[in-house]
């Protein structure tokens, strides 16, 4: 990839980190499985919640084609580029699907045996993330690559009350 050192720095909070599966399984064996996992989730959701305050300030989400110009592959960054291998559809002014057919995240905490830590570190990271973003915006899947489903079938719905 071609960033710098000091980019790429900045992002190993989301990087499958070998760290982190070690820490969570350090975790599970203090704490149990459960109460660390739920730490690990609300580390997760906090740190969610703060990026998405962050970016609507500068750019409010008021409806569906708001989010979902970020989320079309075609305006990924290149680091996403080089991660992710998905196609995205407007079906509707309401609705937005992605299916994503190949996923970094997914196959490096699978390959290290930890897609329960890559499912919640990842994710679920989503599900915060689309909360934070508007309370409009509601995030409906049924399937992971990470939990060893063939694409993850994202579909973001703006429903007004």
């Amino acid at each position: 990839m071609d960033i710098t050192y000091e980019e790429y720095w900045k992002t190993t909070y989301e990087i499958p980190h070998e760290g982190l599966v070690k820490l969570v399984r350090d975790m599970e064996e203090e704490l149990g499985k459960e109460k660390a996992h739920e730490l690990l989730l609300k580390t997760q959701r906090r740190h969610h919640m703060e990026m998405a305050a962050n970016m609507t300030r500068a750019r409010p989400i008021e409806k569906l084609m708001d989010f979902a110009e970020g989320y079309m592959p075609e305006n990924w960054s290149k680091r996403y580029k080089a991660a992710l291998d998905g196609e995205g559809v407007m079906v509707s002014h309401n609705e937005f699907r992605l299916t994503m057919k190949s996923c970094l995240w997914a196959k490096t905490f699978r390959e290290m045996g930890a897609e329960d830590i890559g499912y919640i570190w990842c994710c679920l990271a989503d599900n915060a993330l689309t909360e934070a973003l508007s309370p409009h915006l509601k995030l409906y899947r049924t399937k992971t690559l990470m939990m060893g489903d063939d694409h993850c079938d994202y579909c973001w719905k703006w429903e007004e009350d």
